[in-house]
């Protein structure tokens, strides 16, 4: 995941912030992650 956010930051610079699009996968994963831990 990482590798392919770092190829995406650098094939779109102006497009891609990198730590704009890791955070956002970061957060996205945290919620994933505690959503599934509260239902399960």
């Amino acid at each position: 995941m990482l590798s392919g956010t770092h190829g995406l930051a650098i094939l779109h610079p102006r497009l891609f912030n990198p730590f704009c699009v890791l955070i956002t996968f970061h957060v996205l994963e945290s919620s994933l992650c505690q959503f599934v831990m509260h239902v399960g």
